[in-house]
């Protein structure tokens, strides 16, 4: 049996919110739904509550799904988000995509919407996972006595521990725009060059 959800519907239509619980419901999906139908419902909903999914109708008055969005993204960076929406027009749907949306849904095909939220919870997942193996990466390499970067066939650095900006000196925004070869004399950079070149070579004849 698949665990029960907790939803969040940003929605100020009841009978819209009642069609949309009665559909999960005979979807087949175990869940809690909270109804909030403007701002400050909302955002007392999500201060008292945590959620796996919010369903963000676009229309409601003083309050709009992307200010919903970019504070769900702050307070619930985890919680699913899926606009569902009477109309919206092609550019607001790619534009709110963009910004961070799971999905959108048009309330003329709600049929899509059970399938949608497994589909946004599951990706979720798969991020906090990939968070959660990032976080024990860093924290490895973080606690290694010296220095540790790890760079790509570019020379583009793509991690690197504490000590690594402890010993340059360079913050990590700077770092990020660097070569490895930046930390030699310029009469050492082609002898850093020819070296990445080697171990890239070398690397391509085991595999």
């Amino acid at each position: 049996m698949n665990p029960s959800l907790d939803i969040l519907l940003l929605e100020d239509n009841p009978d819209d919110a009642t069609l949309i619980k009665l559909l999960l419901s005979r979807a087949g999906m175990a869940f809690q739904a909270i109804v909030a139908s403007d701002e400050p419902e909302f955002l007392t909903a999500i201060r008292d509550h945590s959620f796996d999914v919010v369903l963000a109708d676009n229309a409601l008055p003083q309050y709009s799904s992307l200010e919903a969005l970019e504070k769900i993204k702050k307070t619930s960076p985890h919680a699913a988000f899926i606009l569902v929406t009477g109309t919206v027009s092609e550019e607001f749907a790619v534009s709110i995509i963009q910004q961070g949306a799971d999905d959108y849904i048009l309330k003329n095909n709600l049929t899509r919407l059970p399938a949608a939220i497994e589909k946004a919870i599951e990706r979720k997942k798969v991020e906090r996972e990939r968070e959660m193996e990032m976080n024990l990466s860093d924290s490895i390499i973080n606690s290694l006595p010296g220095v540790f970067y790890f760079i790509d066939q570019a020379g583009k650095f793509l991690r690197w521990n504490r000590n690594f900006i402890n010993v340059t000196g360079y913050t990590q925004s700077e770092i990020e725009r660097m070569h490895p070869g930046d930390f030699f004399e310029v009469k050492n950079k082609e002898l850093v060059n020819m070296w990445l070149y080697q171990v890239e070579t070398t690397k391509e004849n085991w595999m």
